[in-house]
């Protein structure tokens, strides 16, 4: 790794949750909708989004609102 590169942080569901204030049903229902990216499998047991695309989407929905 590039010693000016930040290391990588991911966001889980619940954690998106919390941030967005949307239900965790409404989010199944977006991802499914093609409205927002499928998180990243990190392990079998968890899944999680990379910190830039959650920033992108919330910066695009804050755009065209």
């Amino acid at each position: 790794m590039d010693a000016q590169a930040s290391p990588a942080r991911f966001v889980s569901i619940p954690e998106f949750v919390r941030r967005s204030s949307l239900s965790r049903a409404t989010v199944y229902n977006l991802i499914e909708a093609g409205e927002l990216p499928r998180p990243t499998r990190l392990t079998s047991n968890r899944v999680a989004w990379p910190e830039q695309i959650v920033s992108a989407w919330f910066a695009s929905k804050l755009e065209a609102a």
